[in-house]
Formats: structure tokens, C-alpha cells, sequence
């Protein structure tokens, strides 16, 4: 995957997950991808799956609709 190709996709899962237009972001998960991101030091992290991520931004998104993601460089 070219340079380009790649900041395209990143891209487009920024502005996806700023939208949390979860069928985009399935459609860039790997499916065996792993989320290693905790919130909190004391945080479990038995849910840490594509659905729980997917979750996650639904969530997020749910409290802060109002949020964008602005790609600068």
C-alpha cells in the first residue's frame, strides 16, 4: 500500500469514527483486531474485541455528538 493509500485510510477512519459510522469502521477492522487503549489505570480489559471498539465509538459518540476529528497534516 502506497504512502497515499495509507493516509487516505486514515482519513477515512478518522472521519468515520467522528461519525460513528460503525458498517465503515467494521469495514476497516481487521477481523482479529485487539483494542489496547484503557480509559482508566484500574480499567478491565476482558472486552477488548472489534464489537467492544465498534461499542466504544458508539458510546462516544452518544455523549460528545458534537465532536470533530480535524485532519491537519
Amino acid at each position: 500500500m502506497s504512502v497515499a493509500e495509507n493516509m487516505a485510510l486514515v482519513r477515512r477512519f478518522f472521519e468515520a469514527r467522528g461519525k460513528a459510522d460503525l458498517d465503515a469502521i467494521e469495514e476497516m477492522l481487521a477481523p482479529d483486531f485487539v483494542v489496547h487503549t484503557k480509559l482508566f489505570p484500574d480499567q478491565q480489559s476482558d472486552q477488548s474485541d472489534r464489537e467492544a471498539y465498534k461499542r466504544s465509538v458508539a458510546e462516544y459518540f452518544a455523549a460528545f455528538s458534537n465532536v470533530r476529528i480535524l485532519v491537519e497534516d
